[in-house]
């Protein structure tokens, strides 16, 4: 348990395959495992996650396991056979997206293939993902699983403030106390007009 994120990432690549981060707690800022953000800099990142797990992190403001807060565009992170689970942000914050979240001027765009996201808590909106960024498309899902995700706001395991693409996505028995047992899809940082692609999923139910 600590006191941060185990991993800040600030520029350039981080490549991670087989790692597995859990039982941290991070009381000072977001990202209960890995905090994306930028230095004056503005030094683009690269980022690759595959066949890890993160489980049992939490936070006291944003994102339970990962916090996105990048404002460099060109920055891209990509996840592949990722499991997150058991993650949750405090109630002592904000507390929005219990596994993930991206505040409204994040530039990087994330893309996740056959990873599960199930048993995350967030204390207001988004129980799994909260994705908010000045960006139209920068999110894309491509045959995850959200099960058991719950928020005691709005979208039990989406609450969505951008474009987002799922291709052979399953969405299940997730909860919000709020709007969205499955997905709340709200309004763009930009004003712009993106779109909620929804390919392909099955077992859309609250």
């Amino acid at each position: 348990e600590a006191s941060t994120s185990l991993i800040q990432c600030y520029g350039g690549s981080l490549n991670m395959d087989k790692v597995t981060m859990k039982n941290n707690w991070n009381t000072n800022q977001s990202g209960g495992a890995i905090y994306v953000s930028y230095t004056s800099e503005r030094i683009r990142k690269v980022i690759n996650i595959n066949n890890c797990i993160i489980e049992w992190c939490r936070v006291s403001d944003f994102g339970g396991a990962i916090d996105f807060n990048d404002g460099v565009l060109g920055s891209s992170c990509t996840m592949t056979n990722c499991t997150i689970r058991y993650c949750l942000t405090h109630d002592g914050g904000d507390g929005c997206g219990g596994a993930i979240r991206s505040m409204g001027s994040n530039l990087c765009t994330l893309s996740m293939t056959d990873c599960n996201l199930h048993h995350n808590f967030a204390q207001r909106d988004g129980g799994a993902i909260r994705w908010h960024s000045a960006l139209i498309d920068p999110l894309e899902l491509t045959r995850c699983t959200f099960v058991h995700n719950w928020s005691k706001n709005r979208g039990g395991a989406m609450r969505i403030e951008s474009g987002v693409i799922f291709n052979n996505c399953t969405i299940k028995d997730n909860r919000a106390e709020g709007n969205g047992g499955a997905i709340s899809y709200g309004t763009f940082t930009n004003g712009s007009q993106g779109h909620l692609d929804a390919a392909g999923v099955t077992n859309w139910f609250p």
